[in-house]
């Protein structure tokens, strides 16, 4: 997990009943790589409160601890048009990134 540098365009929260419930997301990048991120309230363990996604990476997300669900927000900028969305198979994705295969699957799971 990376630790945040700084507030970014991608605003990712979430809250339920009287707790904050973090969420693991994984990221795809364009160049092969992959990255993890949770994003969540306690920024002295890394989590971050706002989080960037790259364009063209492909990400997913999974409520961990206690939680079973979240009310989540994002704001895209500039604005996201159809087109651009492309909705990405596990399968495919994990020839792909196959160091992070198991995690997708288990990602898709829920």
């Amino acid at each position: 997990m990376r630790r945040c540098q700084s507030i970014a365009f991608v605003t990712i929260s979430f809250i339920t009943a009287t707790w904050v419930i973090p969420i693991e997301l994984l990221m795809l990048h364009e160049n092969g790589t992959s990255e993890r991120v949770v994003v969540g309230p306690d920024l002295q363990t890394g989590q971050c409160v706002q989080l960037l996604i790259p364009d063209n990476t492909f990400h997913i997300a999974r409520v961990i601890g206690r939680g079973r669900w979240f009310l989540g927000a994002s704001t895209e900028w500039p604005g996201v048009e159809k087109v651009d969305v492309e909705i990405g198979d596990v399968e495919a994705l994990a020839a792909k990134y196959p160091g992070v295969a198991d995690d997708l699957r288990a990602f898709q799971r829920g």
